[in-house]
């Protein structure tokens, strides 16, 4: 089998940091595998071409190395699978060496190669073209009074949201005894519910609307209804288009005017004051906790000036333990913190239930500390991870803890509230808000008696007192 890769510049670390070849000495000591497929890479040096990294082919899994970005299309005889446009735009990051694996600039574009609009980058999602689009705000279209920012977070915020999805959906990997984070399919399953959203909405503000668009934001709602039915209860919007479209006969799904027609119907439904009281219900309550939790950050900082926030993520080693289980022993591990030598100084917890279907169920969670000066963070984090792990789950868990101290949150960080660096402290509100965004598009389905998002306070004793 002959295969031949673009040239690699980049790898990645057993740890999960990102590295390019000009930084490396000639003879590495470490393993470094590929930022796409995860096989192990071997660095070479030439007058030519310069420094660059090549697949270890003896020892790299051909399984994964069909999936590898870097493949040469004509190299190999069976195409590889075309990627999502969020999975492009972290590949394009990769690429230029960015390790913050952001997210482009997400704008409503027309295509006028394909006659279709669309919302996401500046690259049609049905053609694939990048020079003939044009934003649709510059364009003379006739358009109907409608909301198309449904969300908690503007655009540009909404990025940094993508971003921080990105990192929550890393799963440990680990190759030929090589452990290494690679993102999951989960992450377009979490990044969807938001594009197609605005996709739709986008669809019903244009007249005359764009058969493309009705088609395609009607197929992908399939998938995502399907997809989310078990875990997930989508946006008023979202459902009530899905509910439609399951009125219809499946063989008929993919006719262009029927989308039209049952998208102009939806519409209709969205600006009357039935569907407008449901979607102020829904936002309404997706606003509680975010708003809840401002307001307990506001009381612990104006009790403790100086504070370590401290975020670590909790999940187990079977991903399928069972929602029980979690949070159970997400219980037992506030409720006991104050019984570690180490912890006893806890101020409270902040947490958020997740759900990806490769990671399972799984805990963000914050925990406050009083500290005089920074850098304490990642420590507590480790010795909360092994709480975690040793005795809440008695060795069943298993933790994800970032070994450094931040001044910008990246998932799942710690950050330093200090006199002298009150810029962190806006941090600190942005993680609230990222732990509570999801609550805006698509929520967990849970019984009545559990909530994907809650606080707590310690008291001087360390035992829990008050909650969400």
């Amino acid at each position: 089998m002959f295969m031949q890769f673009k040239k690699i510049t980049t790898g990645s670390t057993g740890d999960g940091s990102t590295v390019s070849t000009d930084n490396l000495s000639l003879n590495p000591q470490i393993p470094y595998h590929c930022t796409s497929c995860g096989n192990p890479l071997r660095l070479h040096s030439t007058h030519t071409a310069g420094r660059y990294f090549e697949h270890d082919l003896e020892h790299c899994s051909f399984h994964t190395l069909d999936m590898c970005k870097y493949l040469l299309p004509s190299s190999h005889a069976q195409p590889t699978r075309p990627l999502t446009p969020f999975a492009q735009a972290v590949q394009e990051n990769i690429q230029r060496d960015d390790d913050t694996l952001g997210f482009p600039g997400l704008q409503h574009y027309f295509c006028v190669m394909c006659d279709c609009d669309y919302y996401g980058k500046k690259c049609c999602l049905y053609c694939g073209d990048t020079h003939y689009t044009v934003e649709v705000s510059k364009r003379d279209a006739k358009m109907v009074t409608l909301d198309t920012a449904p969300l908690g977070l503007s655009s540009a915020e909404q990025n940094r949201y993508f971003n921080h999805l990105t990192l929550s959906t890393q799963l440990p990997v680990e190759e030929r005894g090589v452990p290494h984070r690679g993102v999951t399919s989960d992450l377009d399953r979490l990044t969807e519910p938001y594009l197609l959203l605005h996709s739709l909405l986008s669809g019903m503000k244009t007249i005359p609307m764009n058969p493309y668009t009705a088609h395609s934001v009607c197929q992908r709602l399939i998938s995502v209804a399907n997809d989310c039915s078990e875990h997930r209860s989508l946006h008023p919007t979202l459902q009530r288009c899905a509910e439609l479209i399951s009125q219809t006969e499946e063989d008929t799904r993919g006719n262009e005017a029927l989308c039209i027609s049952l998208i102009q119907n939806l519409r209709i439904e969205y600006l009357g004051d039935t569907h407008q009281q449901t979607l102020a219900h829904w936002l309404q309550k997706g606003y509680q906790n975010r708003l809840a939790a401002c307001r307990w950050l506001a009381e612990l900082h104006t009790n403790s000036p100086s504070f370590a926030m401290v975020g670590i993520e909790l999940a187990y080693q079977q991903t399928d333990t069972p929602l029980a289980c979690i949070t159970e022993d997400l219980q037992h591990f506030l409720r006991d913190i104050h019984t570690q030598d180490t912890l006893t100084h806890a101020m409270g917890a902040v947490w958020h239930l997740e759900y990806g279907k490769l990671k399972g169920y799984f805990v963000q969670v914050m925990v406050f500390f009083p500290v005089e000066q920074s850098d304490t963070g990642p420590v507590l984090a480790a010795l909360l991870g092994e709480y975690w792990q040793q005795t809440a789950t008695q060795g069943n868990g298993r933790y994800y803890a970032n070994e450094a101290e931040q001044g910008e949150y990246r998932y799942p960080g710690c950050l330093s509230v200090l006199p002298q660096r009150g810029d962190t402290l806006n941090e600190v509100r942005w993680v609230l808000t990222a732990m509570t965004e999801m609550g805006f598009c698509a929520r967990l389905v849970l019984p009545d008696e559990l909530s994907a998002f809650g606080m707590v306070r310690f008291d001087s004793a360390g035992a829990p007192h008050q909650a969400l």
